[in-house]
């Protein structure tokens, strides 16, 4: 079981990672408490039992032994996907948690809808042999069917970040419900576009959506040098 909670936490190494730098650029902590999030929600000052890393994911621990079910607190408006299935889950009403069996085995997470999280899914003994495998971004749509999310990239050992060998990726998703159409973009970011370079042979491998109501009859992907110009590869797949 300590072996399953250790390979979810590789899988999202690279969500952290980008948390890290944006850290330690803007003082904005990994770890969050939920009214950092949903400053308006007067329910989240009083839970303690959850806690967000990042934006994007939620986290309820189980610290008591023998428990078979928490109760759980999801903010804001909308929805939640159980990290491990999709399955996508209200917020919760009245201001009232709601009672979620748990799994010995599985630490209960939820991806926040409108967020876009990084990962890389291969099983391997450290996060030196993940260097050069490709990345898995799972995409878990809001209200208004899009979503957004964040990779950073340096060499992960070396100083060289602070001379500019970096770089930084804005992802942006929608899905059009009328057309079946899903659309993808990477652009590179303000933050690093006039300021760093960096070249990686890593790749993106798959995407995985979350809150696609039907499947698509097209999937589009955009891969963006500037967000004035046009597109260097937009292969549209139909399915």
């Amino acid at each position: 079981r300590i072996r399953i909670a250790v390979r979810q936490r590789y899988r999202i190494l690279p969500y952290l990672y980008t948390l890290f730098w944006h850290a330690s650029r803007t003082g904005m902590p990994v770890m969050r408490p939920l009214w950092v999030e949903f400053p308006k929600d007067p329910v989240v000052f009083r839970e303690e039992q959850s806690f967000l890393l990042g934006s994007a994911l939620l986290v309820r621990p189980i610290t008591s032994q023998g428990v078979d079910t928490v109760s759980i607190y999801l903010p804001g408006a909308g929805p939640w996907y159980n990290w491990y299935s999709g399955t996508p889950t209200i917020s919760s009403s009245l201001d009232a948690a709601f009672t979620l069996a748990v799994e010995p085995d599985r630490i209960p997470v939820f991806l926040r809808g409108g967020s876009i999280v990084p990962t890389k899914q291969r099983i391997r003994r450290s996060s030196a042999h993940m260097r050069a495998d490709p990345y898995t971004i799972i995409v878990g749509l809001d209200d208004a069917l899009s979503a957004s999310g964040m990779l950073y990239l340096d060499d992960g050992h070396s100083f060289r970040y602070t001379e500019g060998e970096y770089a930084v990726r804005e992802f942006t998703a929608t899905y059009d419900a009328r057309s079946s159409l899903l659309t993808l973009k990477s652009l590179a970011s303000a933050a690093s576009r006039d300021e760093a370079s960096y070249a990686t042979a890593e790749r993106l491998e798959r995407v995985v959506f979350y809150g696609v109501a039907r499947r698509p009859s097209m999937v589009r992907l955009a891969v963006l040098t500037s967000p004035s110009t046009p597109p260097s590869a937009d292969p549209s797949l139909a399915m």
